[in-house]
This record gives C-alpha cells, structure tokens and sequence, in this order.
C-alpha cells in the first residue's frame, strides 16, 4: 500500500554546504531508487539543537514529503543509520 510520508533528516552541519548538498541528493536519489515518489524537499537551515548530540549544537534541518509502500520505508530508515554524517532522522505517516 503506497502511503504518504514525511522524513526529517538533521545533518551535520560542520560537513560544509556542498557537502550538505551532496547528502540531500543521496537521500533524494534513495527514495527514487527505491519506487518513492518525491513530493517536496524543504530545506530548513542550520538551527540550534534541543541537546547536544553526537558532541554538536546545531544541525543542518531537511524535510523530505514523499509516497512510497511501507516496505521501502523500512530499507530507507536502515540506509540512513549507515550514513555517518546523518546526526538524526525520523520518519512519519502523514
């Protein structure tokens, strides 16, 4: 069942902004290879941290919308553990 969902991916903002960049594309192009449908990126900006995670104070905020079935949601969050300069993500039902 293809469901909508909404990813919110906190990136380390010390990577620099081509970095940056390159890391949204990596997510975007993971949602596409895996039968997802983007529907938007917003990105956010660097904004202060609730805590401290990971030894940083603020990180680089990116939301992605997309509509995939809930089985490729599951190979997505085990893909985003992986990536190291992925501070934290979560990923919601819309």
């Amino acid at each position: 069942m293809i469901r909508e969902y909404e990813k919110v991916v906190i990136i380390n903002p010390s990577i620099g902004k081509d970095n940056i960049e390159k890391e949204i594309t990596k997510i975007e192009d993971m949602i596409k290879e895996h039968g997802g449908e983007l529907t938007s990126t917003e990105k956010w900006g660097a904004r202060r941290l609730a805590y401290p995670i990971k030894n940083l104070d603020t990180g680089f905020y990116v939301v992605f919308t997309f509509k995939a079935e809930s089985e490729k949601v599951e190979l997505f969050k085990k893909k985003l553990k992986l990536e190291s300069d992925i501070i934290r993500y979560g990923i919601l039902k819309k």
